[in-house]
């Protein structure tokens, strides 16, 4: 399978304006001329994960939970 990059200039280089090579990929026409503008495939960030809001409390719940109690209200208002 072609990336989209290869596609988008594959289908610009057999006279397709930009906004049909946008349609025929399904993809915005910005996406379009921002890859043919490119010398390369730009590079992904990788995915920084953000912590849990429950995270500071999280040992408490399961010992709650691991006690017998599955009530999250209960847990709330004990907490």
């Amino acid at each position: 399978m072609r990336s989209l990059r290869g596609s988008i200039r594959a289908l610009s280089k057999a006279a397709m304006n930009k906004s049909a090579v946008a349609r025929t990929l399904g993809v915005h026409c910005h996406t379009v001329r921002r890859y043919l503008a490119l010398e390369s495939t730009p590079k992904r960030k990788p995915r920084v994960r953000k912590a849990s809001a429950i995270a500071p409390y999280e040992d408490y719940i399961l010992k709650r939970c691991a006690d017998g109690c599955h009530n999250a209200t209960e847990i709330l208002e004990q907490g």
